[in-house]
């Protein structure tokens, strides 16, 4: 049955240097190529870099509303120079927190659609009030007053009814000579007609993104929602206050904000705009991360700037969907080359297959973490942002080791050939010498039924010179531990001379104590050492196909895996059944190409005199299995692996159980 005899592959070990380079250069561009793949160019109509007008809130990167902070002139200046260059025309949202914006426009040739920020706070609308006709009547590049919330929307919100805003647009409305409106979405003017009575033009908001609406149908339906309020409010002049798509934030049923998709929207729009001589506010002049807190993620990436005052996108030519790819790109591609030419190098053993999937899948690993390490370039990050990073990015680094590693063990294993030390079972022939074997198996408080299964088992091996000693430690119920006690008493005159039972009421060392005072009792004759754990159910050809492989007098551990039985009972003992089947399957493999196998504490066959002679089980280690091949390994002792079931044992029974296994 068991014919095979430990494999070395025939082929040679060595790959000519060059091949690795090449491979690490050849993926390295296919990852430059991909990014530039992902990254094309989105076509969008070329404009000229005039629009209408831009929506101005003049808060820097750190500022906010909240904070109190008042603009500097000399930003004042700098961002109206800046947008002079854009448009002629600004729209401000307070009046009473920036009085000089208006002369400061008017040096850069800016017209002012002057905000009048209304509250529920009565103190505040007053002063803003008298800051908004103050305005009107001293600039004369005031040209229009819109009275409202921040941001208008003050009966969307419902920072103020219907009635009441009417009654504030009636106040400024007697004391300026200049038009006055309100601003709210498309859907609020049709709502709410008694607002058109009392102003002398009507301020739209029209902003696709909130209402879910994806580039491909963005502008059109923005078009066909200002076309609703011209036929509902025919000969009222309209004018668009806010009109934009954001180029970062949260998906929102079809609306994908992105770079190319701002850039895209404001073009395609600001082309049938000139057309038509629309009257409109692009939203909004520069990025706002303040937003963030009030709106999400998109609120702080309206801008056509972004919040470093620097353009967002050009209005011309090919639009980037990401402007950062090429950096990205070559980053990647740099540290996927170094890595892989090191690596490949190192492992000229595997397959050329092997090496081709490996360093494609490691080089998409090393571009999905850039894509981490760069967040921050797309981002505005807060304090606790930067923390999360950390921790996200110190994750992620381990994360692509294990990925790394995982993926290594997957493609060694895959294909055929990558793997030169392979052992297999080597039965004894009938009449050849039979090495003394000493069983030892521990238990402690395990169901009587279940360890004289493990008996019945050892009982049927399919060998002649050996003995099975029990070792029941600290269970104090007798139920537990007097019918195995009875089972191996009951045993036949000839089998009473293999099988040994010992109860330890109090003993120290756990499973090793046990095992160590199992070893004290061991026939001096036995030559190997054998340990089976109390569920497991062992092959009638475990010794005669496994003992051979000490005539290596090198050898010190032979190991069969771990297997399981009855595990196919519920989703949960499938798990663990798969994720012990997966080390044994393909981890052991990869450990045994490297004579550094994981020793495990059941199915394993340990040289005798090495264990004596090394320190027998370590009692004050828990996992005194794998601490014994470390330990037996240092003096130069080598390790065999025979991935053949020889035996099967139960999965714990519930995740605690599991846990506590682990």
């Amino acid at each position: 049955m068991y014919h095979l005899t430990a494999t070395r592959n025939s082929r040679p070990r060595s790959t000519k240097l060059p091949w690795a380079w090449l491979l690490a250069a050849g993926v390295a561009l296919g990852n430059y190529l991909t990014w530039g793949w992902v990254g094309a160019p989105i076509e969008a109509p070329d404009i000229a870099p005039k629009v209408s007008g831009l929506a101005y809130a003049p808060f820097a990167r750190a500022d906010a509303p909240w904070v109190r902070h008042v603009p500097t002139a000399l930003l004042l200046d700098a961002d109206l120079r800046q947008q002079a260059t854009l448009t002629t025309q600004i729209r401000t949202y307070s009046a009473a927190q920036l009085p000089e914006l208006p002369q400061i426009a008017a040096r850069h040739g800016l017209q002012v659609t002057q905000g009048i920020w209304l509250e529920k706070n009565y103190e505040n609308n007053r002063r803003e009030i008298a800051a908004g006709i103050a305005a009107s009547l001293q600039s004369a590049n005031v040209t229009r007053l819109v009275v409202g919330n921040v941001g208008n929307e003050t009966v969307l919100k419902k920072i103020l009814t219907p009635a009441q805003l009417i009654v504030h647009l009636q106040t400024v409305r007697a004391a300026v000579k200049v038009p006055i409106s309100t601003a709210e979405p498309w859907h609020v003017w049709i709502s709410h007609p008694e607002l058109a009575d009392h102003v002398d033009f009507i301020t739209i908001h029209l902003l696709p993104y909130w209402e879910g609406l994806g580039l491909a149908t963005a502008v059109d339906e923005s078009f066909e929602r200002m076309a609703r309020v011209y036929a509902r409010f025919p000969g009222k002049p309209i004018v668009i206050g806010e009109i934009g798509y954001p180029s970062g934030g949260d998906t929102i049923k079809r609306a994908v904000p992105s770079p190319a998709a701002q850039a895209a929207f404001v073009r395609q729009f600001v082309q049938r705009a000139a057309r038509l001589k629309l009257d409109y506010f692009l939203m909004e002049a520069y990025d706002q991360p303040w937003k963030q807190t009030e709106e999400g993620r998109a609120g702080a990436f309206w801008g056509i700037f972004d919040a470093a005052r620097e353009p967002k996108f050009s209005f011309s030519g090919p639009i980037e969907p990401d402007p950062y790819w090429r950096s990205k790109a070559w980053g990647s591609s740099l540290a996927g080359f170094v890595f892989l030419a090191w690596f490949l190098t190192r492992l000229r053993g595997l397959r050329r297959l092997a090496q081709i999937a490996y360093a494609a899948t490691a080089q998409a690993v090393l571009s999905l973490a850039t894509v981490v390490v760069t967040l921050p370039l797309l981002h505005y990050m807060g304090a606790g942002d930067w923390v999360m990073l950390a921790l996200l990015l110190a994750t992620s680094l381990v994360m692509v080791a294990i990925l790394l590693a995982h993926l290594f063990e997957f493609v060694e294993l895959f294909w055929e050939g990558s793997l030169r030390r392979r052992f297999a079972p080597r039965p004894l022939a009938e009449d050849a010498r039979q090495p003394r074997v000493s069983i030892h198996l521990a238990c402690c408080n395990e169901p009587p039924e279940m360890v004289i299964a493990t008996l019945r088992s050892l009982g049927a091996l399919d060998y002649d010179n050996y003995e099975v000693i029990v070792i029941d430690n600290n269970t104090a119920d007798p139920a537990l531990w007097q019918p195995v006690r009875d089972y191996v008493a009951n045993l036949g005159p000839a089998w009473r001379q293999k099988f040994h039972f010992l109860h330890l009421p109090s003993w120290p060392g756990y499973k090793a104590g046990a095992l160590n005072f199992a070893l004290t009792r061991a026939d001096a004759t036995a030559e190997i050492i054998a340990v089976v754990d109390a569920d497991y159910v062992v092959k009638p050809e475990w010794l005669r196909a496994l003992v051979a492989h000490f005539d290596d007098p090198k050898v010190g551990i032979v190991q069969a895996p771990q297997a399981h039985r009855d595990w196919g009972g519920t989703a949960f003992r499938k798990m663990m059944n798969w994720e012990y089947e997966g080390f044994f399957r393909i981890g052991m493999h990869h450990r045994n190409e490297r004579d550094a196998i994981i020793q495990h504490g059941t199915m394993t066959l340990i040289r005798a005199n090495a264990l004596r002679a090394h320190g027998q089980w370590s009692e004050w280690c828990l996992c005194e299995d794998t601490e014994l091949g470390l330990r037996l390994m240092r003096p130069g002792l080598r390790t065999v692996y025979v991935d053949q079931v020889m035996g099967e044992g139960l999965t714990p029974d519930s995740f605690a159980a599991f846990k506590k296994q682990r």
